[in-house]
């Protein structure tokens, strides 16, 4: 595995993250839990407890309810190893609330990206609403 150049690195934890949010806005599980690995865990936007495992694929059941849509707002990079990228920054979640109505809801992440086999996967994701 060849690690990517200091160069491709801010652009490849973006379009990790943008695709990830691609999955989110089609409202299927599926696709969404496909970006994580068997072991990740995950601090969910709306959450209540730290999920691993199932854990995970109940929260997306849950989240998806609310026809959830993102889109980043900016996002820093760290590279720790040649197969692990770390994303930080902050989106904006369009989500149906009880009303009917759509809320807006400013989040900040931290994305734990790390590559086997040639595939990135989430390791760890926490993502929480940005204080007012």
């Amino acid at each position: 595995m060849i690690a990517p150049s200091r160069s491709e690195t801010p652009i490849l934890c973006l379009t990790l993250v943008k695709n990830w949010l691609k999955a989110v806005c089609s409202h299927n599980v599926n696709d969404i839990l496909s970006f994580y690995s068997i072991d990740a865990v995950l601090l969910g936007t709306i959450a209540e407890n730290i999920e691993m495992g199932v854990g995970i694929e109940d929260y997306f059941k849950k989240f998806v309810k609310k026809e959830p849509c993102g889109e980043v707002t900016s996002c820093f990079h760290q590279q720790l190893s040649k197969n692990i990228l770390v994303a930080n920054g902050t989106y904006v979640f369009t989500l149906k609330n009880e009303k009917g109505g759509i809320d807006e809801v400013n989040a900040r992440f931290t994305f734990i990206f790390k590559e086997s086999g040639g595939v990135w996967r989430i390791k760890t994701h926490h993502s929480s609403e940005q204080p007012v």
